[in-house]
């Protein structure tokens, strides 16, 4: 025997056919938004990457200003900061009294999926001291 549907609870044609509509949807949608979120992961990978370089830059013109190696305080900077010291390069010249210190940093893409599709991303801060003797 078939029920009949009370007042209030009218039941339309059809709509037993879109019960799993949303389960499709989040299955369908799922990925790109975790595809999203990993390249956001990306981005802020980039940022921090940036973000750690301007003190390195500082620390090495500041070391080369008091005559001291540049190079050497720039990686030592870096792995202070958690940056691979390896995938640094330093440019110190001198312009009159001041030391210019250029700090360029490759930042490698880590994380998966999001990682093979990108290419590494250079980074770079530049600063000067006046020459202390």
């Amino acid at each position: 025997m078939r029920r009949r549907a009370g007042p209030g609870q009218r039941r339309e044609r059809g709509q037993g056919r879109e019960r799993g509509q949303a389960s499709v949807e989040v299955v369908l949608l799922l990925p790109l938004v975790v595809l999203l979120a990993l390249g956001l992961v990306q981005v802020a990978l980039v940022g921090r990457a940036q973000l750690s370089v301007v003190p390195i830059a500082h620390d090495a013109a500041r070391a080369a200003a008091l005559g001291g190696d540049a190079e050497g305080a720039a990686r030592r900077a870096a792995a202070e900061a958690g940056l691979d010291p390896a995938r640094l390069v330093v440019r110190s010249r001198t312009v009159g009294a001041l030391v210019v210190v250029a700090v360029t940093y490759r930042v490698g893409s880590r994380v998966p999926i999001v990682g093979p599709l990108a290419r590494d991303v250079e980074v770079s801060a530049t600063s000067s001291q006046r020459r202390e003797s």
